[in-house]
């Protein structure tokens, strides 16, 4: 190509001749020279952008790019590079900017259109994203890539019918593109309607997932591996309320073979460092450092940290800020905030030489997934964030809660179980203020209000038939619970009980309340108006229990086989109040129902809870002194 204010043809055709032949030092070496002699047209500014970016100086990408296109602003492919560039850095909304021009300028080309669609996701502008992403697919309706971005898109406001059908339209572009495989295979519903359909989907997972397996060979082989291997949907099995261990330890050895084809050079054995003397070096990496419960929950272990026996390391993955992580940064020795691609986020954490590296959750989001399968420490890491196994082979321990785990806890995980002393994290008390009347909240003063603040998504099938037993123990009653962020999600759980209902002969209209998403301030003093909190079986409250005692309010469980069942029982056997949970459920619906219309015991059971509370829950340093023990017997 030929633009204006070229250099001398033969400078320039031996810089580019030197980067054809990957010999990227040296033609970075002779493309700095023609910038700096004044003698660079748009392509040399161009070439020095991406040979800075092969070479990893990620920092002087956008710098060049936007050289080539201040001297050609109709250099299309220099913009888009500069979109992707920004998209890379984290500068969402410039990319934004970038490849909406591109768009306006270059309607028919799909990948642009993909592009826009993926920036938009990221800043959470969903509707517009799926519009990018459809016009990406009707422009080039074999483009696999578009169909399965709208598949994961879909799939993540909550429709999951039309994600197979974007995801099986992919496949059938291309069988071997392991994204859209996962998502068909894999992919659950995030709202079972009865029984049987939990268990079809959970036959459907194990034989999709021996096909995907059956093919792991072909995957391996994909230059876009990586790209294709952004998975986090399987977070949703847990909440099944089976044992998962095989299921798990499956998908996470297929998900860690795929890893090592992708990655060998993360693969190594990374010997100890010398122990005598120093410091132990504790990472803990997770995109959920900010106001998110994973961050409340173990925040503790970093900020209380014994500073004279370690050195703490945060690893903020694609970080999003707010007051919670600048509160977290401030506390740690250091704190970086990492972006870019899952090498170059493992290269600086390796770079670090940890002793023990700690994933608070794991499955939750899929760079954290990706890192949590390198080897990048001597010893690694999962935390109850997400309570359930890895199956991930390199992940050597799983840090777990003494009061949550049943006797035989050890034999649900891959990873080694380990458990912490009382509720496993030193948790601060929430600031639980005199609130609203239930009158300024819209609820009536002359009803029973049980609070059901669970995600929809995590109340088991088995859970309706609990709810429809309160009632029909308690006329007055009225159950509250949240809508999902997802429309969809509320519309077919709303479905689901009202059917449970019918089937009781009940009316749900009259005793079920959806109330708003809303402020954490403002759903704490829904819990100082309610009169009792249903927990959720198999999936037991975690933060929502404990904003229930902060506020005082009696929460009635009944516990799981699995830790993630026994959450609120645990704390509340660590408080000593072991009649709210519950032998069976006759018990638990007579247990709620009792407390909830007798003033007395209700106000009796409130002041243990605070009292309690805050004495042996909230605030709490054992697990930090039990982790530290724990540290010190796998590091010296």
């Amino acid at each position: 190509m030929s633009r204006t204010n070229s250099p001398s043809q033969a400078f320039k055709q031996q810089a580019l001749a030197l980067l054809q032949a990957r010999r990227l030092p040296e033609a970075r070496e002779a493309l700095v020279d023609l910038c700096q002699s004044g003698r660079a047209d748009a392509e040399i500014w161009y070439h020095l952008g991406i040979c800075n970016g092969q070479l990893g100086l990620v920092d002087q990408v956008e710098s060049c790019l936007r050289r080539a296109l201040a001297i050609d602003p109709a250099f299309h492919e220099a913009a888009f590079r500069l979109g992707e560039a920004l998209a890379y850095l984290g500068k969402l909304n410039e990319a934004i900017e970038v490849f909406s021009r591109l768009c306006a300028a270059l309607p028919q080309k799909a990948e642009i259109h993909l592009r826009l669609g993926q920036v938009l996701e990221a800043v959470g502008r969903s509707g517009e994203a799926l519009a990018s992403y459809a016009r990406a697919a009707q422009i080039q309706p074999a483009s696999t890539e578009a169909h399965a971005a709208l598949g994961n898109l879909r799939y993540f406001l909550g429709h999951w019918d039309a994600a197979r059908a974007d995801y099986r339209r992919a496949l059938e572009a291309d069988p071997l593109n392991l994204g859209a495989a996962l998502g068909f295979h894999l992919s659950l519903p995030l709202i079972y309607p009865d029984a049987e359909c939990l268990r079809e989907s959970r036959q459907r997972y194990s034989t999709g997932l021996d096909q995907i397996i059956a093919r792991g060979a072909g995957f391996k082989a994909r230059p876009t591996l990586i790209n294709e291997l952004q998975w986090s949907n399987g977070f949703y099995l847990a909440y099944q309320g089976m044992d998962d261990k095989d299921l798990q330890q499956r998908f996470g050895s297929f998900f860690t073979d795929m890893a090592r084809a992708a990655l060998p050079q993360y693969f190594k054995e990374v010997a100890p460092r010398e122990a005598r003397n120093r410091r132990l070096r504790i990472g803990y990496a997770s995109h959920f450092f900010h106001g998110h419960t994973v961050s409340y929950y173990f925040s503790g272990w970093i900020k209380h940290a014994d500073r004279n026996r370690f050195e703490t390391f945060v690893y903020h993955i694609d970080p999003i800020t707010d007051e919670q992580s600048r509160l977290l940064a401030s506390s740690c020795d250091h704190y970086r905030a990492l972006t870019g691609s899952i090498s170059a986020l493992a290269s600086i954490i390796l770079e670090d030489r940890l002793d023990v590296l700690i994933y608070p959750e794991i499955g939750m989001y899929s760079k954290d997934m990706w890192l949590a399968a390198l080897r990048l420490a001597p010893v690694q890491c999962a935390a109850w964030g997400h309570p359930v196994t890895t199956g991930l082979p390199n992940i050597d321990y799983f840090l777990s809660a003494d009061a949550m785990e049943p006797a035989d806890g050890q034999d649900h995980y891959t990873e080694k179980l380990v458990r912490l002393d009382g509720i496993g994290v030193c948790y601060e008390r929430p600031q639980c203020h005199p609130g609203a009347s239930r009158a300024e909240l819209g609820l009536p003063d002359d009803r029973t209000l049980y609070l059901c603040p669970q995600s929809l998504f995590k109340i088991h099938v088995d859970t309706d038939a609990l709810l429809a037993g309160v009632v029909a123990r308690d006329p007055r009653a009225l159950i509250l619970f949240f809508e999902d962020y997802k429309a969809p999600v509320s519309e077919a759980y709303k479905r689901r009980i009202h059917g449970a209902f019918a089937a009781h002969g009940l009316d749900a209209q009259q005793h079920l309340r959806f109330l708003p998403r809303m402020q954490h301030a403002d759903y704490l003093g829904v819990n100082r108006v309610a009169d009792v909190m249903l927990d959720t079986p198999h999936w037991s409250g975690g933060r929502g229990s404990l904003d229930a005692f902060a506020a005082g309010l009696p929460v009635v469980t009944l516990a799981g086989r699995y830790s993630r069942g026994r959450q609120t029982s645990g704390m509340l056997n660590v408080m000593g109040i072991t009649q709210l949970v519950a032998a069976d459920a006759q018990d638990y619906v007579s247990i709620a129902v009792s407390i909830a219309n007798d003033r007395a015991l209700r106000d009796q059971l409130s002041a243990q809870i605070r009292e309690r509370a805050l004495d042996r829950i909230f605030d709490q340093q054992d697990s930090v002194r039990s982790l530290g023990e724990f540290l010190r017997s796998v590091s010296e």
